[in-house]
């Protein structure tokens, strides 16, 4: 709990201005590349979404989520570990990298062997004998993968948060240019395999070359087996929220052992995933700032999260809104008219998709607190609840069932994230003024898109005119304040950039 003995004093508040704005400036670019990145993997499932028959589509996303699953177990909290260590001392970082490094390559070895022995069981175990051969291949995706989460964790430490983007870049050109290739020479499916592995090898060999001017004297040598107590809870929490995201997809071809269905619904996971995965690059650098703020200022790492809770909220609320209204429209124009029958299933998961980013940033902020067991023990406690919930919705209702499910399971571990903050005295709700206006607003920007119903291209700037409205709604509720905005350029933005708009001293 935080106590009156430690509210910052005005020093040390302008100290942690300076770094609310590097703060900023390291998520900016971190979400920069996430969006680039993020294109670059829509770009991929679009086309082959459109180059394959729902079918085979089905059979691309179990294999794109199988490498996902692997990434997390390879991942293992390794990165936030390097990431927390390297940032308490940064002279040590060398020391840090090498450990790790020693560490991953056996624990890559381990994972490879048990996975390539295990191909066949898995693909029974999926309903689809025939994706043995496919999984057999990918198991050497975690030969390329294994470095990935430490050099990634090094440059996040060091606040090397482009070069730390860079390599997510990287491994999306280089994949794209891989798939295009393979797919015009008939590799299909094998094409994603090899796209993903090459372009793995490469993000590694920049993370190399970025990591190389480590500093190497260490204030308090970091052991392995602290590294090891770090991530290792840190890592059972992502691999939970790693199932949590695609347990769903799984159970859908498990359960009805059809691989059009489960194409359908891939496509609506898609739609709504994308966009989540550019939250992770600002959640890592949350989850940095939050473990420095605490060691110097429990008030100030209390302020800091209930003010970024605050504009998650205010961001994210239309947006589910919106995209439920435009469910068809959007599958049409990006999927085609074969992917219609996923519209009710997108309608909802529009709503999950909010709910995910909210629980992303709940829990890099309990885990930048120091307390990385909670993440794990609320990730754990939430996979038996879903695995029940999406077995009686496929049952009950097909993909809207498991699309039901699914929300409804994000729903409550948001809540949990919430609670425990607000216990613990890191987080102070918005009061309940900002829920009804934030509500009513979103309810206006529901009704309005499904007045303009626009289709194909007209969808794109629609959509975004929606959203500016929303805003506009807000504000003229009393919401946000033209104080507010100018604070936030003050603090926020260049000195030049403040200028030619006008605001700010």
């Amino acid at each position: 709990m935080i106590t009156e003995a430690q509210i910052a004093t005005p020093r040390e508040e302008a100290a942690l201005k300076d770094e609310e704005r590097s703060f900023v400036k390291g998520a900016f670019s971190l979400t920069l590349c996430s969006i680039i990145a993020q294109v670059v993997n829509y770009g991929i499932h679009v086309g082959v979404g459109r180059f394959l028959a729902p079918s085979a589509y089905g059979s691309f996303a179990i294999i794109v989520a199988t490498f996902s699953i692997i990434e997390t177990v390879l991942r293992w909290g390794l990165a936030k570990s390097v990431a927390f260590h390297v940032a308490r001392d940064k002279a040590g970082a060398k020391q840090i990298l090498k450990k790790s490094l020693r560490l991953q390559t056996v624990y890559a070895v381990i994972c490879f062997s048990v996975f390539y022995g295990l191909s066949d069981r898995v693909a029974v175990i999926l309903g689809d004998p025939g994706l043995s051969s496919y999984l057999r291949a990918g198991a050497f995706f975690i030969v390329a993968f294994a470095f990935v989460p430490v050099y990634g964790g090094f440059l996040n430490g060091v606040g090397a948060f482009r070069k730390q983007g860079a390599m997510g870049v990287i491994r999306s050109l280089v994949t794209l240019s891989f798939v295009v290739t393979l797919l015009a020479y008939g590799f299909e499916i094998y094409s994603v395999i090899i796209a993903y592995t090459a372009s793995t090898l490469a993000a590694t060999v920049y993370g190399f070359w970025a990591s190389r001017a480590a500093p190497g004297t260490a204030k308090i040598p970091v052991q392995t087996k602290h590294i090891v107590a770090f991530g290792l809870p840190l890592f059972v929490s992502s691999l939970a929220t790693s199932l949590l995201m695609r347990m769903d997809l799984f159970m859908i071809q498990s359960i009805l052992t059809d691989r059009v269905l489960t194409g359908l619904y891939a496509s609506a996971c898609a739609l709504i995933k994308a966009p989540y995965f550019l939250s992770l690059g600002t959640g890592l650098v949350l989850f940095r700032r939050v473990a420095q703020l605490r060691a110097k200022s429990p008030a100030a790492a209390r302020d800091f999260i209930s003010k970024t809770l605050y504009y998650y909220l205010l961001g994210l609320a239309p947006i589910p809104f919106i995209l439920s209204a435009f469910a068809e429209p959007i599958l049409d124009l990006v999927y085609g008219q074969d992917y219609l029958l996923a519209a009710p299933a997108l309608s909802i998961l529009s709503f999950c998709f909010a709910l995910m980013i909210l629980q992303e940033v709940l829990m890099s902020a309990i885990a930048g607190l120091g307390r990385p067991r909670w993440s794990m023990v609320f990730g754990l406690a939430l996979l038996p609840v879903q695995f029940v919930l999406v077995r009686q919705g496929i049952v009950a209702m097909q993909l809207t069932g498991a699309a039901l499910a699914t929300t409804a399971c994000w729903g409550i571990g948001t809540l949990l994230g919430v609670i425990y903050l607000v216990r613990q005295g890191y987080l102070v709700l918005p009061k309940w003024k900002t829920f009804l206006r934030v509500g009513i607003a979103s309810g206006a920007s529901y009704y309005v898109a499904l007045w303009g119903s626009p289709s194909g291209f007209w969808l794109i700037a629609f959509a975004p005119f929606i959203y500016l409205l929303y805003f506009a709604l807000v504000r003229l509720m009393g919401e946000i304040s033209a104080g507010q905005v100018n604070s936030f350029v003050v603090n926020f933005l260049p000195a030049r950039s403040r200028h030619l708009i006008g605001l700010g001293a």
